[in-house]
């Protein structure tokens, strides 16, 4: 069996892969407002936010929604490929998708936190 924490943890950090000092904080600010929007109002508004911020977060916002597309794919919730995933229409179509089976849709969020929670942690500490 996979340890699913090692797995974020794994996956937050490559956030932040190769990422200076000065920039980790516009990393750290991004994934902080992301976990906000995803406790507070889930993941399809969460995802909506972070591409708001792209164009003033541009490698953190592509950063966090790749590491959102690689723990869905790496546990098996929901399998797509990086082109469909950058397509914001089919972005949120597979984001549907989870949210019809609860069960996935809660333990797809719970990965999602614990991804963003690791991602704040090696933010803070570049």
């Amino acid at each position: 069996m996979e340890n699913l924490d090692m797995k974020c943890a794994q996956v937050g950090r490559d956030i932040l892969s190769d990422v200076s000092r000065d920039k980790a904080s516009d990393f750290e600010n991004l994934i902080t407002k992301s976990l906000a929007v995803l406790q507070s109002q889930g993941i399809y508004a969460c995802i909506l936010f972070i591409q708001t911020q792209a164009s003033k977060f541009k490698l953190p916002s592509e950063r966090i929604l790749e590491a959102v597309r690689k723990i869905l794919n790496d546990t098996g919730l929901y399998q797509m490929t990086e082109a469909d995933w950058r397509n914001n229409t089919k972005r949120l179509q597979a984001l549907q998708s989870i949210s019809e089976d609860l069960l996935k849709y809660i333990m797809a969020k719970e990965l999602i936190d614990q991804v963003l929670v690791y991602a704040r942690y090696h933010a803070k500490a570049i």
